[in-house]
C-alpha cells in the first residue's frame, strides 16, 4: 500500500512555484509565458542599463527562504540566460547545530 502512495505522488506534475524543481525545469529558449506559468507567477523587472540597450530584460523571481531566481529575455521573450542565488540564510537545523557545544 506504501508503495502505491509513493509511486502516486511519484507520477503527479510539479506544482507551480518558484522552487528548485522548478527551476530546473527552465530551459534556455522557452518563451516568458511559459516560465510564468512554471512559476506560477510573474516577477519583477530588474532596471539594467547593459541588458536594456541590449533590448533584453531580465526577471527576478524570489524563492524565499532558498534565494532567488534572475531569468534574461531576449526581445523576443525567450530565455537566453538563468542564474539562481543561494539564500545565506542558515537552515533550522544549522541554527540548531550551532547550538550545540560539540
Amino acid at each position: 500500500m506504501a508503495c502505491l502512495v509513493l509511486v502516486t505522488f511519484a507520477m503527479l506534475p510539479p506544482r507551480p512555484g518558484v522552487t528548485k524543481a522548478n527551476f530546473d525545469r527552465i530551459e534556455e529558449g522557452m518563451m516568458l509565458e511559459e516560465v510564468e506559468a512554471i512559476f506560477g507567477c510573474r516577477g519583477a523587472f530588474l532596471d539594467n542599463e547593459i541588458i536594456a540597450k541590449n533590448n533584453e530584460k531580465e526577471i527576478l523571481w524570489s524563492a524565499a527562504p532558498d534565494g532567488a531566481i534572475a531569468i534574461r529575455f531576449n526581445q523576443d521573450n525567450k530565455v537566453i540566460k538563468i542564474e539562481r542565488a543561494a539564500s545565506t540564510r542558515p537552515t533550522f537545523w544549522q541554527r540548531l547545530r550551532a547550538l550545540i557545544p560539540f
